[in-house]
């Protein structure tokens, strides 16, 4: 038998420095580095917002039917906004998986509040726990707001898949 050689090659981009003499990948830690003061106000302006959303769209909120949807999908949009930084949880993804839903919402003219409720709580699942869950527990989260969607409204990139 033969015996097996691996070798491990570097790539450029990984070498490669930077204008100031850095690499790419210390230009990134650096990128990283510097959000984190903003990460602490970030978690609460997504708190202010999943809180708004709750008590206009959630579960027990007074008066929901009377509420614009659109109303909903910015304060979702808003949540991906301030979670740009805050991408290991998962909560920018959950967020635009609602907007979808409120997309779709609309232009099937189906209100679904059961599904809704579905992604609000996702949201908080995954704004709370998210960053301790693998990327495998996340997809899953993610993957169940991409079925409830096309089951209750009807999302056709949802179907063509499944």
């Amino acid at each position: 038998m033969s015996k097996v050689r691996k070798f491990r090659v570097k790539t450029k981009l990984s070498t490669v420095a930077l204008r100031g003499g850095i690499t790419a990948a210390e230009a990134l830690n650096r990128a990283d580095d510097a959000l984190d003061p903003y990460r602490g106000e970030a978690l609460v302006v997504i708190d202010a917002l999943m809180a708004e959303m709750a008590a206009r769209f959630g579960p027990v909120a007074a008066g929901r039917e009377a509420e614009d949807l659109e109303d909903l999908y910015m304060l979702a949009s808003r949540v991906i906004d301030a979670s740009i930084g805050l991408s290991e949880a998962g909560v920018d993804r959950a967020a635009h998986a609602l907007c979808t839903l409120v997309d779709l919402s609309q232009e099937s003219g189906v209100r679904d509040w059961e599904a809704i409720e579905v992604h609000l709580e996702a949201l908080r699942l995954l704004r709370l726990h998210g960053h301790s869950f693998s990327l495998a527990e996340q997809e899953r989260v993610l993957d169940g707001l991409k079925t409830v969607t096309a089951k209750r409204v009807g999302d056709p990139d949802e179907q063509k898949r499944a």
